[in-house]
């Protein structure tokens, strides 16, 4: 009793979320995946359980609807674009062994619906990744929004927006921990309904995790992009700015102070910077007074003033 609810579980928690977003691209992962799939819709099936299993199994389908979980799972792999043709195609006769009524399956004999399915989506692959390899080329190396740089912070995005606000957290944290700012910093450019909320989420997950090592990650030239379009990030970088003069410590002071003023020299529209910091700097202090003039030093060593 206690395996079929654990099997069950975990084939509708991990191996659907985990199958269309990360599993991996190979043979046997796609076959055990389809395993799971296939014990889900046996049991569903009244007479392959004891009649004691009868209340557990109904309670199970009210859940989740177990004679869908091969069709789910083809589905849940369809969206992933890590899953090339060949194992689209090993899904397809997986799907369509467990859904056949023919004791005798063989490859030879397939499932209408099911092809066409996988065939189109097969084609949508291939031209998304010659996009893709398009808009590559085309990005020149010193831009930091490109069209190819602005589709992997978009996938990465709808791919944090479609775990579910627990494990997106979790995973927004490991991508912000492991050198990969710039992926998320740059999808807050992004202006796409879709993702607004995990947008919003990680403006609140930069609030409370952002420190001066991670700041000095991110490129000056996007961050002054991000400033001027989202200007809760101001906030949050005058704030951080705020913190780190308090300790006074001078080679922390120097590395910061240059950062703000590449900011401000890329930034389109620099007092949007410097009132925020105005605000934050509201009693004179030692600090205050070091950051201005590694700022103002700064720029006018190079031409900005």
């Amino acid at each position: 009793m206690d395996i079929l609810v654990e099997r069950v579980t975990a084939f509708f928690c991990k191996v659907l979320p985990t199958s269309r977003l990360n599993i991996p691209p190979t043979k046997l992962a796609i076959s055990k995946a389809f395993d799971e799939a296939e014990y889900c819709y046996q049991v569903a099936s009244p007479d392959k359980l004891p009649a004691a299993c009868r209340p557990v199994l109904d309670e199970l389908k009210m859940k989740w609807p177990m004679w869908q979980a091969p069709k789910l799972l083809l589905l849940a792999l369809a969206d992933n674009v890590r899953i090339n043709s060949s194992l689209m195609i090993l899904a397809r006769q997986n799907f369509d062994k467990i859904t056949s009524e023919n004791d005798k399956w063989t490859e030879d004999q397939i499932d209408l619906d099911s092809w066409v399915f996988v065939q189109q989506r097969n084609l949508i692959r291939e031209q998304f990744v010659a996009c893709g390899s398009l808009l590559k080329e085309a990005s020149k190396e010193n831009d930091v929004n490109s069209d190819w740089q602005q589709l992997k912070s978009f996938i990465c995005l709808s791919e944090l927006a479609s775990r579910g606000n627990e494990r997106m957290e979790v995973d927004m944290n490991k991508l912000i921990t492991s050198g990969r700012l710039d992926k998320l910093i740059r999808g807050l450019l992004i202006k796409e309904p879709q993702l607004s909320i995990v947008q919003n989420w990680l403006l609140v997950t930069l609030q409370n995790k952002l420190d001066i090592k991670m700041l000095l990650e991110i490129d000056p030239k996007l961050l002054a992009l991000v400033c001027i379009e989202r200007k809760e990030m101001v906030g949050i970088i005058a704030k951080l700015v705020w913190r780190t003069t308090e300790g006074n410590d001078q080679g922390t002071l120097q590395v910061v102070g240059q950062m703000v003023a590449k900011v401000l020299q890329a930034s389109a529209d620099p007092n949007i910077i410097l009132d925020k910091l105005e605000e934050q700097f509201r009693i004179d202090s030692y600090g205050k007074s070091e950051i201005i003039n590694i700022i103002a030093a700064y720029l006018r060593t190079n031409k900005s003033l």
